[in-house]
């Protein structure tokens, strides 16, 4: 039986391995974005992806993240204006992470 730690552990490499395998996509259809920079883009999304779920308020939803240069863009839909603002916060807190559009939306 695993444990609670090695079960996050697991979670935490499915979500490196996902990254690595986009990455590797992006890489191969040849955008023009530089090979670093996609690599950075899509680690940046998983930590911020990681770390909204790992948040015990946030981990119910599900969100879209978009990366592009350390700029970040959060989509999706919560029930409180304070999910919105704490998965903002939380964004903001990530190394790398310069700017944050919260285009999460609030549930009416």
């Amino acid at each position: 039986m695993l444990s609670a730690p090695r079960l996050g552990m697991n979670k935490r490499a499915i979500s490196i391995m996902a990254s690595a395998i986009l990455v590797s996509l992006l890489i191969s259809c040849g955008g023009n974005v530089a090979p670093t920079r996609q690599i950075d883009d899509a680690i940046l999304a998983s930590e911020v992806r990681d770390a909204l779920r790992a948040d015990s308020e946030l981990s119910r939803y599900q969100f879209a993240i978009n990366v592009t240069g350390r700029n970040v863009v959060l989509m999706g839909t919560v029930n409180l204006a304070s999910h919105r603002d704490r998965a903002e916060a939380i964004t903001r807190s990530i190394a790398g992470v310069e700017t944050v559009e919260n285009r999460i939306e609030v549930r009416r």
